[in-house]
C-alpha cells in the first residue's frame, strides 16, 4: 500500500533563468540575473512543500553571489487535483534572507507572500497556470509590498518529464 500511495504523489526538481533590467535604489540601468533552483514533494495529495534558491545572481553593475532561500506550502482546494483539471490552489511562501544584503543580493528581511493559482490543459500535452500573488516585503529601504501576476505554459516531453515556461 506504501508504494503505491507513494507513486500517486508529485516530485519536482527544476531549474531555470531570470533576468530583470531596470533601476533600483542602489544603481540604475542594471542588469540582474538570476539562476533559481527548486525542489517540491507532495506531502498528500492536496499538500505540496518546497524550497527554491537562487544558486547564482549575476550583477551588471554590481556584485555577484548567492541569492535568498524560500520555502512554501502550496494546498490544492480542488480534490483530485494531481491527476486532473482544472484546478485550484493557495501558496504561502515565505522568503528567508539567507543572500548577502552587505553586497546587495538580498534585502536582509524577511517576506511574506500569498499566491492563488488556477491551472487548467489545453489538451494532454499543454497545460496552462495562472498565478496572483501578494507579497508582504521585510522592512528595507526602497521596496514596498508587491503585486505578482504570472503565467506559465507547460509541455510534457515523455511520460514524467514536462517543460515549463513562465
Amino acid at each position: 500500500w506504501f508504494a503505491c500511495w507513494r507513486r500517486r504523489l508529485r516530485r519536482e526538481a527544476t531549474a531555470g533563468a531570470e533576468w530583470e533590467h531596470g533601476s533600483w535604489t542602489d544603481g540604475a540601468n542594471r542588469n540582474d540575473w538570476r539562476y533559481p533552483v527548486s525542489l517540491d514533494y507532495g506531502v498528500s495529495q492536496r499538500l505540496e512543500v518546497g524550497a527554491a534558491w537562487d544558486a547564482l545572481r549575476v550583477r551588471s553593475p554590481g556584485p555577484d553571489g548567492t541569492g535568498d532561500l524560500t520555502v512554501h506550502g502550496k494546498f490544492f482546494v480542488s480534490e483530485a487535483i494531481l491527476s486532473s483539471y482544472p484546478d485550484f490552489a493557495v501558496d504561502l511562501r515565505l522568503k528567508l534572507p539567507t543572500a548577502d544584503d552587505r553586497k546587495g543580493l538580498g534585502t536582509g528581511r524577511t517576506d511574506l507572500g500569498v499566491h492563488l493559482l488556477w491551472g487548467w490543459k489545453a489538451n494532454e500535452e499543454w497545460g496552462i497556470t495562472t498565478r496572483l500573488g501578494r507579497v508582504i516585503v521585510g522592512d528595507s529601504v526602497g521596496l514596498v509590498n508587491k503585486w505578482e501576476l504570472g503565467l506559465a505554459l507547460r509541455r510534457v516531453l515523455v511520460p514524467g518529464k514536462t517543460a515549463f515556461l513562465e
